[in-house]
């Protein structure tokens, strides 16, 4: 008996927002539930370098709250190719995967963090022991795969 297998997978490559290559409506809820994806960047040596984060899918844009001396913060400054990828966790086969660019900005008086932190149910009183070493690293999309 032969069994063959169907993988569907979609590359979104049209479809351009504001920010960049759009995600379909069948996976925006991966995007906006409080999920942990992970973000890999490239170290020094060329090695990838992943990270699980807590992140904000916003106007064609995904961005998280890092600190400056995380080995995330130090990648993407140097190296700003970036991979982040969330997997359903009712489906491990279902996910998003976007690629692109990173830049890296302020996050005056921690405002990023505390909505990344809210998505999750913690309020913006939670100790932070490093709020003063807080950014925002924000990924414009070039290339998005959903399964």
């Amino acid at each position: 008996m032969v069994v063959a297998a169907v993988v569907v997978v979609l590359v979104v490559l049209v479809g351009r927002g504001t920010f960049g290559v759009v995600i379909p409506d069948t996976h925006l809820d991966l995007m906006a539930a409080p999920l942990t994806g992970i973000v890999t960047s490239v170290s020094a040596d060329g090695y990838p370098q992943s990270s699980a984060i807590w992140y904000m899918w916003e106007d064609g844009r995904l961005w998280f709250s890092t600190k400056r001396w995380a080995k995330k913060f130090r990648n993407l400054r140097d190296r700003p190719q970036v991979s982040f990828i969330v997997v359903d966790p009712a489906d491990e086969f279902r996910y998003v995967e976007v690629r692109g660019v990173a830049t890296i900005g302020e996050d005056p008086g921690c405002v990023g963090r505390d909505r990344v932190r809210a998505k999750h149910g913690i309020g913006a009183s939670a100790h932070d022991a490093f709020t003063a070493d807080r950014v925002l690293v924000t990924i414009e999309p070039e290339h998005v795969v959903v399964h």
